[in-house]
C-alpha cells in the first residue's frame, strides 16, 4: 500500500495526530493567558469539578481557584458564567459539554492524585485532558463525515480532500486546538453523528432501522442539552432523505417494538438532566438561564455576519465560498433549496444574537462550526463535479488552508484583533507572523479627535538633567532615549481635552518611532493619568516584542479614558522607561490622539 493510499484510508487518524502535535507544541498552560479551559468553556466545564470534587453547585469554589491559574478578569470570577436575575444565581451554560468531557476529566483527576499533582480541577493535567477531549470528538465527527461521504459513493481521494480541507481550512481547527472547552467542536460531533444516523434511518428498510432511530434519539437529546438552538438541524430532514410517508412508517414500526419505548425513556432522562441541575442550583425546574441576553430579530447583522471585516464568516473562512458552490451540484433542486434555506436560517439567527460577533474568543463565526458536516458534504459534491479542473481547485484549497492556519495562529497571539476589527486592521496584519503594536479604532466610529505631536525639538522637559541626542533621529535633529545609565526618557505632559468624557467612548491612542542598537530591554511606554497632582491611573505598554530590527519602527498603544478623570482639570504624562536596558533605545516623533467615538460598533441597540 502506497503512502498516499495510507493517508486516504486513515485521513481522520492523521488529522488526530496533527491536532495532538499542535496541542502540545503551541500551547503552554503555565502561561495564564494560554489555558485550555477559558471564557465560555469555564461555564461548560465547571459542572465537573462542582459535581466530583467540591460537591458545590453554587460554584463558590471557583472564586478562590480562579486567581491561581488565570489573569485578572471578572470580579468576582464567577461572573464568567453565573447569571444573576430575580434573586436567582445560575450557571447559564448547558451541561452537555461537561457530560461528554467526563471520561477525560476523570482520567485527569485520577492521574493528578496518582502522581501527586494538584487535584483541584484546573491544574495542568485537567487543562491538557480537556484539550485532548476536544480533539477526540473532532476526530469522531470527521469519522462520521467519512462514513457519510462513503455512503454517497465519493472516491477516497475526494473524501480525503474534503475532510482535510474542513479541518485545516476552516475555524474548526481553531475551535479544536485553541479553544477546546467551548461547545462548538462537541456540537460538530453531535450533529455529524445525528446526520449520519438520520440518513441511514430514512434509507434502511431492514432490521437496522430501529438501531439508527435509537442512535438518532440519543444524539438529539445530547444536542438539546449542549446547545439547544442546534435542534434546527432537523430542518434538513428532507436533505437526509425524510418524507412524510417514511416518517409515519418508521414511527409505526418503531413504537411497536418495546425496545423503542425503553430508549425513549432513556432519551427523556438525558434531556431531564438540565432541569435537574437547574433545580440543584436554584430550586426551580424551568426558566431561561440566559435571562438578559436576547436575540434581536429586528436588528439582524446578516451581511455583517457573512462579509464584514469585523467577523464575516465568508471573509475569515473563505473555504466556505468553495463549499457553498457545491449547493448547485446536489442530486436535485429540492435538496439544493432545503440546504440553501437552512444556511439562510442559521446565519440569520446567529446574526440576531445580541453578541453577533460572539466576542473576542470567536475566530470567524464560531457558531457555524457546529454545522460543518454540511459544508463538508457540499465540498465533496463540488470537487466531484469539476474533476477535469481539480488541480487548480486543489491549489486554491491548499492556499486557503495555509491562510487559515496562519490566521488561526495570528488570532491566538493577538495579531488579529478579537472583536473590533476593520479593513485597516485586516490588511495591516495580513501575513504578519510577529505582533504589530497597533491600537485599532475604526475610522467610521470617530466623532472628534485632537492630535498632539512632539518631535523632541522644541519642548520644555520635566527631566531637567535630560540631554538631547543629535546623532540619532527619525526626523529633525533630536530624539529622546533610554539607556543603561538613563532609565527614563523625557516626559511630556498634556491636559485632557474638554470634549472627552470618562466613558467607554473616549479613547487615548499614543504612537512613537523606536530604534534600538541591540536587543531591546524591558522598555515600556507609560501613560500616567494625573489627578490632583498625583498619579491616578498608571498604564504601561511593553514594546520589546514589537521591535525586531535596528531600524526605526512604529509602535502604537491605546486605552479607554479611565473612570473619574476630569477633562481640562486632569492631565496625562507620557514617557518611556527601561529598568533593564542593554543598550540605548531612541524615541522620536511622539503622537498622542484624544478621540471620542460613537456607537457604530455596538452589538445591539
Amino acid at each position: 500500500m502506497t503512502f498516499l493510499k495510507i493517508i486516504q484510508k486513515y485521513i481522520c487518524e492523521f488529522i488526530l495526530l496533527c491536532a495532538v502535535i499542535l496541542l502540545f507544541t503551541t500551547r503552554d498552560t503555565k502561561i495564564q493567558h494560554d489555558k485550555m479551559i477559558i471564557a465560555d468553556g469555564l461555564g461548560y466545564y465547571s459542572y465537573l469539578p462542582a459535581a466530583f470534587i467540591y460537591h458545590d453547585f453554587s460554584f463558590s469554589f471557583f472564586n478562590p481557584i480562579y486567581p491561581k491559574y488565570y489573569p485578572p478578569g471578572y470580579n468576582p470570577p464567577t461572573k464568567n458564567f453565573i447569571n444573576e436575575f430575580d434573586g436567582i444565581k445560575v450557571n447559564k451554560y448547558f451541561p452537555g459539554v461537561a457530560i461528554l468531557c467526563l471520561p477525560f476529566f476523570l482520567l485527569a483527576h485520577f492521574l493528578s492524585l496518582l502522581f501527586g499533582q494538584t487535584a483541584d480541577g484546573y491544574s495542568i493535567l485537567y487543562q491538557y485532558f480537556i484539550g485532548l477531549s476536544a480533539i477526540f470528538y473532532c476526530f469522531l465527527g470527521l469519522r462520521y463525515l467519512k462514513k457519510i461521504l462513503s455512503k454517497f459513493d465519493f472516491s477516497e481521494s475526494i473524501q480525503t480532500i474534503a475532510i482535510a480541507s474542513l479541518f485545516f481550512g476552516t475555524n474548526l481547527l481553531y475551535q479544536t486546538v485553541y479553544y477546546p472547552s467551548a461547545s462548538h467542536v462537541y456540537s460538530f460531533f453531535l450533529i455529524a453523528g445525528l446526520s449520519y444516523h438520520l440518513m441511514m434511518l430514512f434509507e434502511d428498510n431492514g432490521i437496522n432501522r430501529s438501531k439508527h432511530l435509537h442512535y438518532s434519539m440519543t444524539f438529539i437529546a445530547f444536542v438539546c442539552i449542549t446547545r439547544p438552538q442546534n435542534i434546527l438541524i432537523l430542518t434538513l430532514l428532507p436533505f437526509f432523505g425524510a418524507t412524510l410517508p417514511k416518517i409515519i412508517t418508521i414511527f409505526q414500526q418503531a413504537f411497536a417494538n418495546y425496545k423503542t419505548w425503553f430508549h425513549s425513556i432513556f432519551t427523556l432522562i438525558i434531556v431531564c438532566i438540565v432541569p435537574i441541575i437547574w433545580y440543584l442550583q436554584t430550586g426551580k425546574l424551568f426558566f431561561n438561564p440566559y435571562h438578559g441576553e436576547h436575540y434581536y430579530f429586528n436588528n439582524a447583522h446578516f451581511f455583517g455576519a457573512l462579509f464584514s471585516f469585523r467577523k464575516g464568516w465568508l471573509l475569515f473562512t473563505p473555504l466556505m465560498i468553495v463549499c457553498l458552490m457545491g449547493l448547485f451540484k446536489l442530486r436535485n433542486k429540492m435538496e439544493t433549496l432545503n440546504v440553501f434555506l437552512f444556511f439562510i436560517l442559521i446565519v440569520f439567527i446567529n446574526s440576531c444574537w445580541w453578541s453577533w460577533t460572539f466576542g473576542p474568543t470567536s475566530f470567524s463565526q464560531r457558531a457555524m462550526v457546529d454545522f460543518y458536516i454540511i459544508p463538508g458534504i457540499l465540498l465533496a459534491y463540488f470537487i466531484r463535479s469539476i474533476q477535469t479542473k481539480t488541480t487548480f481547485l486543489y491549489v486554491i484549497i491548499v492556499c486557503i488552508s495555509l491562510l487559515n492556519i496562519l490566521q488561526s495562529q495570528q488570532f491566538r497571539t493577538g495579531i488579529i484583533p478579537g472583536d473590533v476589527s476593520s479593513s485597516e486592521t485586516y490588511f495591516k496584519n495580513f501575513f504578519r507572523i510577529k505582533p504589530l503594536a497597533f491600537y485599532p479604532i475604526p475610522k467610521e466610529t470617530i466623532v472628534n479627535k485632537q492630535v498632539n505631536k512632539n518631535d523632541y525639538e522644541k519642548i520644555n522637559f520635566q527631566n531637567k538633567d535630560y540631554k538631547y541626542v543629535t546623532n540619532e533621529h527619525f526626523s529633525g535633529n533630536r530624539s529622546t532615549f533610554t539607556c543603561i545609565t538613563n532609565n527614563f526618557s523625557a516626559s511630556v505632559k498634556m491636559p485632557i481635552p474638554g470634549f472627552l468624557l470618562p466613558n467607554e467612548y473616549s479613547k487615548v491612542r499614543a504612537s512613537a518611532l523606536i530604534k534600538s542598537r541591540s536587543t531591546i530591554g524591558k522598555c515600556t511606554m507609560v501613560l500616567d493619568f494625573i489627578k490632583n497632582g498625583k498619579s491616578y491611573s498608571y498604564n504601561g505598554f511593553e514594546i520589546k516584542n514589537f521591535i525586531h530590527t535596528n531600524n526605526w519602527e512604529k509602535v502604537e498603544f491605546g486605552l479607554t479614558l479611565p473612570e473619574n478623570i476630569k477633562p481640562i482639570q486632569d492631565s496625562m504624562v507620557i514617557y518611556f522607561w527601561d529598568d533593564k536596558a542593554n543598550d540605548t533605545t531612541f524615541i522620536d516623533d511622539l503622537q498622542v490622539e484624544f478621540i471620542t467615538t460613537n456607537k457604530n460598533y455596538e452589538l445591539h441597540p
